[in-house]
């Protein structure tokens, strides 16, 4: 795998993973406080580039080995680094196929993308998709879910820094929260020339699989369901049966 740091249109580094393949590349998108190196992004690159796919991962604002804080974190920006690694992948392989993987926000976020900019690809492959990101947000910081180590958020509505749970300082801002609802999935939806897959756990806790059943069903996307399974799909032969699925629906690409 090759490494690069692209400069976004704000002017600070993108840190990616790549590994651009002449007839078909997927770019990753990886969810809240994950990063590039997350274990489903890992496997799911090793056999992309076992299939002579070629794969592109990167770290959105504060997240993995971002240089910026929270104060970067904001909607805008995650889209406009999605756009700028699609430019790149073009500018070196102008022909390549592109495709998206996306895991819960990065889903949402993937999908905004899709329905509101320019883009090459048509065809996602969603895991864990956080349709109603914003609810899903407020709904942690009101059950304080997030262990919070300190907050000025109820004295000026500035942010909320979060614990070590991301390996590293995180915080969100109140602006990223009005990114959050300002951007409502199901108002873009369906959009009819693209391709689609979700995939979603039975008992997911974080993004509920009612949310998942609901966009499918307004989408026409085949969903994927699994029994008993949780928000990050890691148990037993979960992340292999993610990947697999993945690889097969880009192979069909």
């Amino acid at each position: 795998m090759n490494h690069v740091k692209l400069t976004s249109q704000q002017g600070y580094l993108i840190p990616c993973t790549y590994d651009i393949q002449p007839n078909n590349t997927v770019i990753i998108c990886h969810g809240f406080g994950s990063s590039k190196k997350s274990q489903t992004v890992l496997a799911l690159q090793d056999e992309l580039y076992n299939c002579n796919i070629g794969s592109v991962s990167f770290d959105f604002p504060q997240h993995g080995d971002s240089t910026v804080n929270g104060d970067r974190l904001r909607l805008k920006n995650c889209l406009n680094d999605l756009k700028t690694v699609e430019e790149y992948i073009l500018q070196l392989s102008p022909h390549t196929n592109i495709s998206y993987f996306a895991s819960s926000f990065g889903a949402y976020t993937l999908l905004i993308y899709l329905a509101t900019y320019p883009h090459a690809g048509k065809a996602a492959f969603l895991r864990s998709c956080a349709c109603n990101m914003h609810t899903i947000l407020m709904g942690f910081l009101e059950e304080l879910t997030f262990p919070i180590i300190s907050s000025d958020y109820d004295h000026n509505k500035d942010r909320i820094i979060m614990s070590e749970v991301y390996e590293r300082d995180f915080f969100i801002t109140n602006e990223f929260i009005e990114d959050l609802s300002s951007y409502n999935i199901f108002d873009f939806y369906p959009i009819p020339s693209h391709r689609f897959h979700m995939i979603h756990g039975e008992k997911d806790s974080v993004a509920p699989i009612e949310d998942a059943i609901q966009f499918s069903k307004l989408s026409n996307i085949p969903l994927t369901i699994l029994p008993n399974a949780e928000h990050r799909l890691l148990e037993r032969n979960q992340l292999e049966l993610v990947v697999t699925s993945a690889v097969n629906f880009f192979k069909d690409n």
